[in-house]
């Protein structure tokens, strides 16, 4: 029949639990913290995207990313993979006739960031904002933190100002304490679902005063409002705005972030899904297909690529697929990129022209 979360209560109730177990183990202090997630391959709430060393059954895809851009696949590969919560990972880097271990998150994320990164050069895109649909650890941002210095420098140019993660508060907790522990100086966090968060406390109107104008939402850090061309060369090594957004935040972000950025015209939108918005159901699916792709700027978030990682063996996957093909009166769906060759996953990038 197929796998699938077939209720959205269902599906609240489990992040219920695993909410609670994580806070019933480390009550957000820092070290507890540590000894919770530091051991993930032997957590059940976890188990389902924590990389394992024994786990080697995926398809390597550095092959993919090198037959796309030498020179970005490079780019990628190149930096080291934090072994955070990988269990026995020390072990298997200590055998010397073994190569240089690289998890699957991390290959995956190499061939995503690839891609993205030389379609939108190809176009002549200059800037980019980056919306991601369950991000797992955080290695995707991780990583193009990491690179962003340096895809400012390429011959075409990048420059990737704002990365927000939609994922369900348990898992957000997760990423926020990885990204803290492996790219504190590349990287500035902003969860939408702590207190202090700006547009999170009993009165808005400090959230709506940075959204009416690219001053004020620069003074109160909400999000980068540079583009390319008027991007400060001090600004060149600025650490990566990432916003965290659960579930219950989500409609509010959606509104401020379409609200503050109605004159970006020139800025592209990539919404990134590998493995994870195909396994939703359909309830929850349709949120981000009205939020990112049937309503267009400037009332909605209106992307222009779609980097879409689905599995066969899930049920409903071919009807979501043929949603993202249909397009609509004003909407025209072009599959740049595809690859079915492994006998579960396919890889598509999709590109949408709105009229």
């Amino acid at each position: 029949a197929g796998r699938t979360w077939t209720d959205v209560q269902c599906s609240r109730i489990m992040e219920l639990f695993m909410r609670a177990l994580g806070w019933g183990r480390h009550g957000d202090d820092l070290q507890k913290k540590d000894q919770y997630y530091g051991n993930m391959s032997e957590t059940w709430a976890f188990r389902h995207f924590t990389p394992s060393v024994l786990d080697r059954e995926y398809y390597h895809v550095e092959g993919l990313a090198a037959q796309l851009s030498q020179g970005l696949y490079e780019l990628f590969y190149s930096q080291d993979e934090p072994t955070l919560g990988i269990l026995w990972v020390d072990k298997y880097k200590g055998l010397e006739e073994l190569p240089a271990w690289k998890s699957q998150k991390f290959e995956y994320s190499v061939l995503s960031l690839t891609l993205i990164v030389k379609t939108l050069q190809e176009a002549g895109i200059k800037t980019v904002d980056l919306f991601e649909i369950g991000a797992g650890f955080g290695s995707m941002p991780r990583m193009i933190s990491e690179a962003k210095a340096q895809l400012l420098k390429e011959t075409q140019p990048l420059y990737v100002r704002n990365y927000a993660v939609f994922d369900v508060q348990s898992v957000i907790d997760v990423q926020t304490w990885y990204l803290n522990k492996t790219a504190p100086s590349t990287i500035r966090l902003s969860d939408w679902n702590q207190e202090s968060h700006l547009c999170n406390q009993n009165t808005t109107a400090l959230c709506w005063a940075a959204v009416e104008s690219p001053e004020s939402r620069k003074a109160q850090q909400l999000w980068a409002v540079d583009t390319y061309e008027t991007l400060p060369y001090a600004n060149l090594n600025a650490p990566l705005n990432v916003d965290f957004v659960d579930v219950t935040k989500r409609d509010m972000f959606a509104q401020f972030f379409a609200r503050a950025h109605v004159e970006d015209d020139s800025v592209a939108r990539v919404l990134v899904a590998v493995n994870s918005w195909h396994e939703f159901a359909m309830e929850d699916y349709m949120w981000y297909y009205n939020a990112f792709i049937a309503t267009p700027r400037p009332y909605g978030l209106g992307v222009d690529y779609l980097l879409y990682w689905s599995e066969r063996r899930w049920r409903g996957v071919h009807v979501k697929h043929d949603l993202l093909l249909k397009g609509g009166p004003r909407l025209k769906v072009e599959v740049l990129y595809e690859d079915c060759s492994s006998p579960i996953t396919c890889i598509r990038l999709f590109k949408f022209i709105r009229s």
